[in-house]
This record gives structure tokens, C-alpha cells and sequence, in this order.
């Protein structure tokens, strides 16, 4: 058991960046646009701020719907993670292969309803600074994309 502990701990530290990414579709495979880290980042942060909650929401999780939804995204990366070490990867490897970060899109939309917070509550007037903030990332990725197809 510590050592299978110990093969999933280096594919994360390895290749968890690269399991964000690919699940948040900034990456879309080994034949990737690069773009400036800076906008992925920004990408990351206004996901997490959308899905706080709102000044005028009236849905909210309690706390043990919460826990469930931690506890089955957990349970299902783990069945995710042991299908691929059982079925796909070498034993030689050291690290779980053949997981994608499309895999684990699903259990995103799991944990970030888990995020959302009683004590976080974004008023809505900032949504459209976070809307200008989201189209100045759009329009400097497609710049990003552009110039790469130019010059390659």
C-alpha cells in the first residue's frame, strides 16, 4: 500500500499541472498552442470565482452535501488513478500513465460545488468586472494562438 501511495504522489507531482490544464481544456493534448502561463492562471482564478456564491442565490449545499461530494470525487479520482496503474501503466513506470485530464472534468464541477461558501458572497456588480477580466484573457489567448500559427 506505500508504495502504490508512493506512485500516486509522483504522478501528481509530475504531472499534476498537466492533469489541470488538459481538464480545464487549456491543454488540449501533446500537440498544444503554448500560452503565457499568466493568462492559464487568471483562467483558474475566475473559474474558482464563478463559482462562489452570489449576494442574491438562494441554493445553497449544507455542509455533509458538501463532504459527499469531496468523499465520491475522491473515491472516483482513486477508481480513476487504480484502473490505469491495474490496466494501462508498466510496473517499472513509478508513475500512473495513460490518465487524462478529460477524465477528471465531471469530478470538477463536483468540488467546485463543494467550494462555493456561506461566508464567500460576491456581490453581483462585480460579475461584470469579472466578465472584462474573462474577455481580456479570451482575446489575449486567441492573440497567443495567432501568433504561434504565424510563425510556425
Amino acid at each position: 500500500p506505500s508504495e502504490i501511495l508512493s506512485v500516486i504522489w509522483n504522478t501528481f507531482t509530475k504531472e499534476g499541472k498537466w492533469f489541470i490544464y488538459q481538464g480545464l481544456r487549456i491543454s488540449l493534448g501533446w500537440f498544444e498552442i503554448p500560452i503565457f502561463e499568466l493568462l492559464i492562471d487568471a483562467y483558474i482564478f475566475m473559474i474558482l470565482f464563478a463559482a462562489q456564491r452570489r449576494n442574491d442565490d438562494t441554493l445553497f449545499l449544507n455542509g455533509s452535501t458538501k463532504f459527499i461530494l469531496v468523499v465520491l470525487a475522491v473515491l472516483s479520482i482513486c477508481c480513476i488513478f487504480g484502473g490505469m496503474l491495474l490496466g494501462w501503466s508498466p510496473i517499472s513506470a513509478g508513475i500512473v500513465q495513460g490518465v487524462q485530464g478529460r477524465y477528471l472534468i465531471p469530478l470538477s464541477i463536483m468540488l467546485l460545488l463543494a467550494l462555493n461558501s456561506k461566508k464567500v458572497i460576491i456581490d453581483r456588480s462585480v460579475d461584470k468586472i469579472e466578465l472584462t477580466i474573462l474577455l481580456f484573457v479570451l482575446i489575449s489567448v486567441t492573440v497567443d494562438v495567432i501568433t504561434f500559427i504565424q510563425f510556425t
